[in-house]
C-alpha cells in the first residue's frame, strides 16, 4: 500500500510538472536559492588598501578640499571608513571628517573621489563587485569605477574614471571593526 501510494505521488509530481513546466520540488517562486551572507555590514569600519600596496586616505587639502588618495603605508584615523549599506550591491563610505566619499565632477572627465557629501545622495553611493574574498571594485554614479590614477611625485588620487575593472581599480579589504 505504501509502495502503492508513492508511485502514486511520484507520477502526480511528474504530471505537475509537465503541465506547469515547474519541477514538483520547487515552491511557486521556483527554486530556493542560498542567500550569500553580505560583504559589509552596516556601520563596519574598513581601511581600503591599492595596488600600490597603500591604504587610501582623506587628505586635507583645506577649502573643503577632502579628497581620498592612495598614500598611507598603514591605516590610520584619516584611512577608516564607515560602511553604509544602501542594498545588497550598494554602499556608502564615510570618512572621519563625518562626510561621505562623493564623486566630484571637476569637468574635462576629472571625476575626483571626495570626503565632501553630510548625507548620503546618488553621487556617493558606490556599487560594489566582489573580485574574490578579500578585494573588490567600487563602480560610481557615472558607471565609471574608482581607480588610483597615478598624477607624478606623491599624487595618486582615488578617481571614477574607468569603464571596465583593471588592477587600479581593485582594493584590499582590511576589516577594522563596527
Amino acid at each position: 500500500m505504501k509502495r502503492t501510494f508513492f508511485y502514486q505521488a511520484l507520477a502526480f509530481g511528474i504530471f505537475l510538472s509537465l503541465v506547469t513546466g515547474c519541477d514538483s520540488t520547487n515552491d511557486a517562486t521556483g527554486p530556493v536559492e542560498q542567500q550569500e551572507t553580505p560583504l559589509f555590514q552596516d556601520g563596519e569600519i574598513i581601511a581600503l588598501k591599492a595596488d600600490n600596496g597603500l591604504y587610501l586616505s582623506r587628505i586635507s587639502r583645506g577649502a573643503d578640499l577632502d579628497p581620498v588618495e592612495a598614500v598611507k603605508a598603514t591605516p590610520d584615523v584619516f584611512s577608516q571608513f564607515i560602511v553604509t549599506r544602501i542594498d545588497a550591491d550598494h554602499i556608502a563610505l564615510k570618512a572621519d571628517n563625518g562626510r561621505y566619499l562623493s564623486r566630484i565632477n571637476r569637468g574635462a572627465d576629472l571625476d575626483p573621489v571626495e570626503a565632501t557629501k553630510t548625507t548620503v545622495d546618488v553621487f556617493s553611493q558606490f556599487t560594489v563587485t566582489r573580485i574574490d574574498a578579500n578585494r573588490i571594485a567600487l563602480k560610481a554614479d557615472n558607471g565609471r569605477y574608482l581607480s588610483r590614477i597615478n598624477r607624478g611625485v606623491d599624487l595618486d588620487p582615488v578617481e571614477a574614471s574607468k569603464t571596465t575593472p583593471d588592477d587600479f581599480t581593485h582594493f584590499t579589504i582590511t576589516r577594522l571593526g563596527g
